[in-house]
């Protein structure tokens, strides 16, 4: 459960200030979740789920520097304990996409040297502290790697930059900033590094689209594989980093399924064509996990990818399309299934139009949802 698109993003978010600016839509108070978990909770429940990952917004929790929210925690707390009593495995996601607007902004977020290696292991030992005892795993990020680049490099999110040097920094201060998280919560609980799986195809016989698709599937796959691997963070043109914590780190990875797309002469991406669509989300996956053999895989993707079209969300080709997905994953290692978006929420590309979720906002069950019964 993302909160910002369950429960509407926090003013003061990185995301929120950036919204205003470029004039995008307000997510209000998403679909009502921070209201509704309870009974959201036990629909989850009914429909089968034995794991829920929440975001533990830290905007909403520490809203100014040093200043918890008591209320908040409150809150956090009780829906943990909520899931547990629902018969759920409760785990605890640190950042999904959306940062405080004076961590991100006022101390330059994770790129700044002093803010990944004093400000956020500050605030993940207070989080361990806080709800260790609550929970079952941790994610530090989800996706890091993937807002890096949709930010820094598509200009698709906050700060809204097109600069591929300035992507690479932000890649890797990624790749470091979950290095730290992992060296304060290893051992409390399974931590899981959650990485995107997408497929990069350029278009045929291109010299410059193929070179920007392996620059993409490097910054996308090869650097996180080898930090797993070898404990050093490196890119070009940046001095490299020795992490010896994480070779072999991480209880857990999970791997987020994406639309494989196809990559131009001037590094533009387009959909491949979705007759392929399964088959190659499957090899994303298992190229990635290739890497990783001794880890717990766990495959996660929400249905926007597989619908068989947006007007009929409830076709029973969308189904079958899920199953083949899960089914595809299964054979090739994953272990654990994640549905991303078990109902309808909010995005700031979509607004409320989106339909990944298996229940939809008006909390109503999608033929598919018989399928996690």
């Amino acid at each position: 459960v993302t909160w910002s698109e369950m429960a509407g993003l926090h003013p003061d978010t990185d995301w929120a200030h950036w919204l205003r600016e470029v004039g995008a839509a307000s997510s209000g108070d998403g679909i009502g979740f921070g209201t509704s978990w309870e009974d959201d909770l036990a629909q989850l429940g009914e429909v089968g789920f034995d794991e829920f990952v929440v975001t533990l917004e830290w905007a909403v929790l520490e809203p100014q520097p040093g200043h918890y929210d008591a209320e908040a925690v409150e809150r956090f707390q009780t829906l943990l304990q909520q899931a547990r009593a629902r018969g759920m495995q409760p785990w605890a996601c640190l950042v999904d996409g959306s940062l405080p607007g004076w961590f991100a902004v006022d101390e330059h977020g994770f790129v700044d040297d002093r803010s990944r290696k004093l400000l956020w292991p500050r605030h993940v030992e207070w989080i361990g502290e806080t709800f260790g005892h609550l929970v079952n795993g941790w994610v530090p990020q989800r996706e890091a790697i993937h807002q890096a680049v949709r930010s820094h490099l598509l200009g698709l999110g906050p700060p809204g930059l097109r600069l591929p040097d300035r992507t690479g920094k932000a890649v890797r201060a990624a790749l470091l900033a979950d290095g730290e998280a992992w060296r304060v919560l290893r051992g409390s609980a399974p931590v899981a590094s959650y990485q995107t799986a997408r497929t990069f195809v350029p278009m045929t016989d291109n010299v410059a689209a193929a070179r920007h698709a392996a620059d993409l599937d490097d910054l996308y796959r090869a650097r996180w594989v080898e930090a797993l691997e070898q404990g050093i963070v490196e890119f070009d043109g940046l001095p490299t980093v020795s992490a010896p914590h994480l070779r072999g780190a991480f209880d857990r990875v999970v791997l987020q399924l994406r639309p494989p797309v196809s990559i131009d002469a001037e590094g533009n991406w387009a959909p491949l064509d979705r007759r392929y669509l399964i088959e190659a989300m499957a090899d994303s996956f298992a190229t990635a996990a290739a890497h990783v053999p001794d880890t717990h895989l766990v495959a996660a993707a929400d249905l926007a990818p597989v619908e068989a079209t947006l007007d009929d969300p409830d076709s029973s080709a969308q189904t079958e399309h899920l199953l083949e997905l899960m089914e595809a994953t299964r054979e090739r290692g994953a272990h654990t299934w994640w549905q991303t978006s078990p109902f309808d929420g909010w995005s700031w590309e979509r607004g409320f139009d989106g339909r990944p979720g298996i229940i939809d906002a008006n909390r109503k069950p999608r033929n598919v949802a018989d399928v996690f019964r």
